[in-house]
Order: C-alpha cells, then structure tokens, then sequence
C-alpha cells in the first residue's frame, strides 16, 4: 500500500468489482485507453477476478475522504521495449481515472508517486508510457510526471482501427534528477 496526501494506492479486493466497472464503462475512459467500454457485467467481472485481482503492480486509486476507488495506476511487463533500453530494468505506466474527478491533480499524484516506487523499490531503469496521440490530458500528466516523447507511431488499435501512438519514457537519471527539483 502506498499513501499520498490525499490518496492511498493499494491492491485490489474482490469488493472492488463495483468501482472498477463504474470507471471501465465509461466510453470515453475506455477509448482513451484503446479499450472498448465494459457493458456487459458478467464479462467485466470474470476479467477483474482474472486479469485485474492477479497483477501484481496493478494499483486501485482509493480517495482516503470517501474511500472510493476513482482510477487504477500500474506498472505492467513491457511488450515494445525501445530499442535503447534493450537489456534494462523497464516497466511500462498505465493510469486510468473516473471521468467525474478529472482535472483534480488525482492522477498526477497518484503517477507521481507510482513512479517513485517503480524507481525506488521496484529498482527500475526506465518507465515507458504509451497514449493516443489525441489524448491531450494524458499526454500533460506525463509530462508533468518527467517523462519525455520518445516515438510517434500509427498503430493497430482496435480490429481494423488505427491510431497515432506517442511512446513517452523517464529513465531513472531523469527520475533523479527531478526529484531533486
């Protein structure tokens, strides 16, 4: 469990189902993730007890105020690995946030802090991110966490769909040395 001012990042349970779903079937959260919007919850509920209970770096956003979950931060295995980190310790950023509490400073809290982790106990080299490239929100709190454009590619999103994806990565000289700011 990790704690903020404001928020705490911890594992999710099993009485998260409900929270999750809120967040994961919102159309818009879910395409500027490159995800299809949950509608069915039987679905959505064999995927979280699959996929999302089973990560291990997979991270509710819990508000300490309410105690309600309103995103998910985690630090996944890397698919694409740049061709300069080849051979480095690197994971790869995914946040996801309720469409009702953006603009609050939440997620880049909660990045902030995620990332301290992944550098400071986790011992990563490199965090890599990926956005669509229209995801102008996403692309800002990636900078405002330090981390920096490193590739604009078209890519497969979806069955036939394709999208410009910004590759963003903050290597741990870069994590140090804004730490220090």
């Amino acid at each position: 469990m990790i704690e903020t001012e404001r928020l705490i990042l911890r594992k999710y349970n099993e009485e998260d189902f409900d929270d999750y779903f809120e967040i994961m079937s919102q159309p818009d959260v879910a395409s500027k993730c490159c995800l299809v919007p949950v509608k069915n919850r039987c679905l959505a509920e064999a995927n979280f007890k699959h996929a999302i209970l089973k990560q291990n770096e997979n991270y509710a956003v819990v508000l300490k105020v309410s105690n309600k979950i309103v995103g998910e931060v985690q630090l996944t295995n890397v698919v694409y690995c740049p061709e300069k980190l080849k051979d480095k310790r690197i994971k790869e950023l995914g946040v996801v946030l309720n469409e009702q509490f953006h603009h609050q400073g939440i997620m880049t809290e909660a990045t902030k802090e995620i990332l301290k982790y992944g550098f400071e106990d986790l011992k990563l080299d490199a965090v890599i991110a990926k956005s669509l490239a229209d995801n102008e929100s996403s692309l800002h709190l990636l900078k405002r966490c330090g981390l920096k454009f490193y590739s604009k590619k078209l890519e497969k999103i979806y069955k036939n769909e394709r999208k410009y994806i910004i590759t963003s990565i903050i290597t741990r000289k870069n994590y140090e040395k804004n730490k220090e700011k």
